[in-house]
């Protein structure tokens, strides 16, 4: 299809100066119009079977295995790598390889970057690392307080829940301790208060609608700490994507009660903390994990699978309708189209 794209001079920059060539302008694009596809005779929908790819559908729709990229613009898939639904066996792969390792949570505010070395910090003698148990980190969500670690030392000595870890970062040739973990404390807030109270201890609680208990106390953070504690610990795989509350999704700072789910962005007051103990998040971090029955927890895998099934679904036009698009892209390609000359697509920018 590329040799019906118009010619344009293009210039080139290399340690000789510039130069000149002509090419082919690939860079012009067009896409169905709108009214093409609200109108439901044009096409019908079309669920992609495993290991199906454009080449294939195309033969089976229209007989012509090299009208792909009709399937593709109908679609609007720009990247087929990355937008084409994934076999099981590549989501298998993925699994293994993109996914594999391990996520962490915990209530401290973390800096944490990437290619950061977590070490363990060893609490038997002076609070000084133990070289034995380290990771580096591969990705760190700070909404969610969780990190990624996907290169660690050993099966057999990855960090767990309740141990503590410094965290070191390169500075030229050397690796130095980042410092400060986050706020101090945590404080209790209802929805709809305008101030919040400290927690002091280890209480117990529930919250006002008297069905769901509510952690607090043992498993806040105090401000200008050097190291961090997990709480919680998982696949990455089965580590937290978001929160879900029938279809919809939820703010891991809100707070649910037993009529759904309610709540916003818990506010720093000072240092504290406000409300957190509440949310979902800290529910879900917390080694009870009290999230609600209710509530679903979407997990990264499972957000995976459930995407790849969305780009299942597909648009097909029909032949007759095919052979007209393929008649209007030559013309929108090949040059100046004059007004009334497409009826199905349109050329863009």
């Amino acid at each position: 299809m590329f040799e019906n794209y118009p010619k344009i001079e293009y210039d080139f920059i290399n340690e000789n100066g510039t130069f000149t060539r002509e090419m082919q302008d690939i860079f012009r694009r067009v896409s169905l119009t709108e009214e093409t596809m609200k109108n439901g005779e044009n096409y019908k929908i079309y669920t992609i079977n495993d290991g199906d790819t454009p080449e294939r559908i195309a033969f089976e729709a229209y007989g012509d295995e090299n009208l792909w990229w009709v399937v593709l613009l109908v679609n609007n898939i720009l990247d087929v790598q990355n937008e084409w639904p994934k076999s099981v066996t590549d989501i298998t792969r993925q699994f293994d390889d993109f996914l594999d390792g391990n996520s962490y949570y915990t209530t401290e505010t973390l800096d944490i970057q990437k290619d950061d070395i977590i070490v363990k910090r060893d609490v038997t003698a002076d609070g000084s690392i133990d070289i034995n148990i380290y990771g580096v980190i591969d990705s760190h969500d700070s909404f969610l307080h969780k990190f990624d670690v996907k290169n660690q030392k050993a099966s057999d000595t990855k960090l767990d829940e309740n141990d503590e870890f410094y965290i070191y970062r390169r500075n030229g040739d050397e690796y130095v301790k980042v410092d400060g973990f986050g706020y101090t404390a945590c404080a209790r807030q209802s929805i709809g208060s305008t101030a919040c109270a400290q927690i002091l201890g280890p209480t117990a609680g529930y919250n006002v609608a008297g069905k769901i208990p509510v952690p607090n106390g043992p498993f806040c953070n105090t401000a200008g700490s050097t190291f961090g504690i997990v709480r919680k610990k998982d696949s990455i795989k089965n580590g937290l994507e978001y929160f879900e509350y029938k279809g919809d999704r939820l703010n891991p700072y809100s707070t649910a009660n037993g009529s759904g789910a309610s709540g916003d962005f818990y506010l720093s007051v000072g240092q504290n903390l406000c409300g957190y103990t509440g949310c979902l998040l800290y529910q879900y971090i917390s080694p009870d994990d009290n999230v609600p029955s209710y509530i679903n927890v979407v997990s990264s895998g499972a957000d995976l699978i459930r995407i790849n099934d969305d780009r299942r679904v597909i648009k097909l036009v029909k032949p007759s309708v095919v052979r007209q698009i393929v008649k209007e892209f030559n013309v929108l390609i090949g040059g100046a189209v004059p007004p009334g000359t497409t009826k199905y697509i349109t050329l863009n920018g």
